[in-house]
């Protein structure tokens, strides 16, 4: 099991970077929001989350994760997760299932495992579980009596990575 905290930005256009710590206090990566371009960093100021793309580095390891939003306009919400790591890139997928907006519903499709990314309404806790056997395999919530909006991120199972989960974590709580 292992845990890590990182401390997100109030405003939603933020794209200061963010620490991700362990649990000595000792910074592991960091992560931010990109826009690709000035226009659509102009369209997301006027269509709320017109791009949602974000990019994470490991200070340690060469591993780098970046996430570009596949399709911003009409509410299709899908996103392709890029990790680099020692020279090899691996392709994952996040899709958008949310039916109604009080329970949102992200599926994460990374090296032919899928993953269901739900958020609890009541008290804003991110489950991660594996879609086959349904077992809780990490989970996101807010630290109690930590800074106003700091996170825990518990991981039960080695496959998952670091940097991959703050940053869906961001997206859930940028959409919803």
């Amino acid at each position: 099991m292992e845990r890590y905290y990182y401390t997100c930005p109030l405003l939603k256009m933020s794209t200061a970077p963010i620490a991700i710590e362990d649990e000595g206090g000792n910074a592991v990566g960091s992560f931010h929001r990109i826009f690709t371009t000035r226009t659509n960093k102009a369209l997301s100021w006027v269509v709320d989350n017109w791009q949602l793309s974000l990019e994470g580095r490991h200070i340690h390891s060469e591993l780098h994760v970046k996430i570009m939003d596949s399709s911003p306009w009409l509410g299709r919400r899908k996103w392709t997760i890029a990790t680099m790591r020692e020279g090899r890139e691996s392709l994952s997928f996040l899709k958008d299932r949310s039916k109604i907006a009080t329970h949102p519903r992200l599926i994460w499709t990374n090296e032919e495992q899928e993953y269901v990314i739900a958020k609890d309404p009541l008290n804003r806790t991110t489950t991660i579980s594996d879609s086959c056997s349904h077992a809780v395999v990490g989970e996101i919530a807010k630290v109690p009596g930590g800074k106003l909006n700091q996170r825990e991120l518990v991981i039960y199972e080695n496959a998952l990575c670091p940097l991959v989960l703050p940053c869906i974590d961001r997206i859930m709580r940028t959409l919803y």
